[in-house]
């Protein structure tokens, strides 16, 4: 096992490569995704997070020594905190917008690249206007997907919080035992969801390259998901791991910066962001075209083989 996967992650880490040989030769295609992050980014970046924190301490202060009812102690947190609420409700539609334009197009422009070696920005509208269509219908089937996942977890999760219930009453060091287990089903829960989530990473490639309709699609995805599983999970991983870290270690850089930090803070942490959302998306393609392309080679040497049409 340790072996077979070892050797699936130096496969990823091949396909990995590529991807970065494909960003230095085409950085400009990554622009799109990294502005689509970063205007979200700049309308949360507008609201003064120091002041909200300075007035939830306050609230705090005042509910300590002085009797507040309780309802009156909600609007006041709902008033401080309104801002907030405001700037990241526009900051999610305007985020949820631009993917949906973004994302199709950049599919196009990667997948027109590594079927050619030619693409450009010239090629963003075109593009987008070819996948937009096929794009809505994924994102409405994926949404389907994530609500049933959704709610399986919720489910189990909520029958192992009622055993916890029962458990209660029979003894502590039971109950304890019983959160135990449920912690780490909860956790094996998610570990699941992800994976199941990486296998459907080729649902819209499938989409993209080999023009299939959402159902067929989805089929094509979890076959070719399930044949590279472990490198689709962990270069997903890898790349998301290293997107938090740099964006941490950004923000943390940009905070130093006296005056200038809040305002560059929202465009230094998009730039990663950006990056990363390209590279796996670039990575997904590669993988899918690589796979279905042997598939097919081999398909073909099946058929042409002597007396195969006899």
């Amino acid at each position: 096992m340790s072996v077979l996967l070892l050797y699936e992650m130096e496969v990823g880490m091949k396909y990995l490569q590529e991807v970065f040989e494909f960003l230095g030769k085409h950085f400009l295609l990554a622009l799109p995704m990294i502005i689509a992050v970063a205007i979200p980014n700049i309308i949360t970046g507008t609201v003064n997070n120091a002041e909200i924190l300075e007035g939830i301490n306050e609230l705090s202060s005042v509910a300590e020594y002085a009797q507040m009812d309780s309802m009156e102690m909600l609007r006041t947190y709902l008033e401080i905190m309104k801002p907030w609420f405001t700037a990241s409700t526009i900051a999610g539609i305007v985020s949820f917008l631009l993917s949906l334009f973004v994302v199709p197009a950049t599919y196009g422009m990667v997948n027109k690249g590594l079927e050619t070696g030619n693409a450009d920005l010239g090629d963003f509208f075109p593009q987008m206007a070819m996948n937009l269509p096929k794009f809505i219908i994924y994102k409405i089937f994926n949404f389907l997907v994530d609500t049933v996942l959704s709610l399986a977890f919720m489910l189990i999760l909520a029958l192992f919080i009622f055993l916890l219930w029962l458990l209660k009453e029979i003894g502590t060091s039971v109950l304890f035992l019983g959160i135990a287990i449920t912690f780490v089903v909860a956790v094996m829960l998610y570990v699941v969801i992800y994976g199941i989530k990486c296998i459907l990473s080729y649902w819209y490639p499938a989409m993209l390259v080999d023009s299939m309709k959402v159902t067929s699609a989805f089929k094509k995805a979890v076959e070719v998901g399930r044949s590279c599983l472990w490198q689709t999970v962990g270069i997903t991983f890898l790349i998301s791991m290293a997107n938090f870290f740099i964006t941490v270690t950004l923000k943390n850089f940009a905070n130093t910066l006296p005056r200038v930090g809040i305002y560059l803070e929202p465009v230094l942490i998009s730039i990663p962001s950006g990056l990363a959302g390209f590279i796996l998306l670039a990575f997904y393609l590669a993988v899918y075209r690589d796979k279905t392309r042997k598939m097919e080679d081999k398909d073909v040497d099946i058929f042409e083989s002597p007396g195969e049409f006899v």
